[in-house]
C-alpha cells in the first residue's frame, strides 16, 4: 500500500532529487566558509524553499552576517518584482530571516557589495555647515 507523503517530506524529496540532478552551487563570501558549515546546502535549501512556495531559486551564497554563518538563498516568483531572500543558519539549520527585496534594494546591495570589495564604503558622513558653538563658563 502506498502512503501519502506529507508536504514537507515531499518538498525534501524534491530538493534531494533536484540536488542530485544538478549539484547546488553556493557562492562563498570568503573561501573556506563552506567547510565551516555543519548543515549541507541541500538541507538548508529545503528549509528555505518551504518558506517561499511557488518560487524559483535564483542564487545561493554562504556568508558571515552579524557574527553568524548563514546560507542566503534568493528566490524569484513569476509576475512579482524583486526577490525573496531567505537565510538559514549554516551551523544549526534554523531559519534566520525571510525578507522581500525590491529591484531598488537589490541594486543598492550590489553597489554596496562592489564598494566593499574595493575596500570603500558607500555610506557618506554628513558634515555640519556651521562649526560647533563653544560656550564659555560664566565669570563669577
Amino acid at each position: 500500500m502506498i502512503r501519502p507523503m506529507s508536504a514537507l517530506a515531499l518538498l525534501a524529496t524534491a530538493a534531494t532529487l533536484s540536488a542530485q540532478a544538478s549539484p547546488l552551487k553556493v557562492k562563498e563570501e570568503k573561501p573556506g566558509l563552506l567547510k565551516q558549515a555543519k548543515v549541507t546546502p541541500e538541507a538548508a535549501l529545503a528549509t528555505a524553499s518551504a518558506k517561499v512556495p511557488g518560487t524559483t531559486l535564483k542564487g545561493a551564497e554562504i556568508e558571515r552576517e552579524d557574527g553568524k554563518l548563514l546560507y542566503v538563498f534568493s528566490f524569484t516568483k513569476a509576475g512579482r518584482k524583486g526577490e525573496d531572500e531567505v537565510s538559514v543558519d549554516a551551523l544549526t539549520g534554523a531559519l534566520h530571516k525571510v525578507e522581500h527585496e525590491s529591484a531598488e534594494d537589490e541594486a543598492r546591495e550590489a553597489a554596496e557589495d562592489a564598494a566593499k570589495a574595493k575596500g570603500k564604503s558607500t555610506r557618506t558622513t554628513e558634515k555640519s555647515a556651521a562649526p560647533a558653538k563653544t560656550t564659555k563658563p560664566p565669570v563669577r
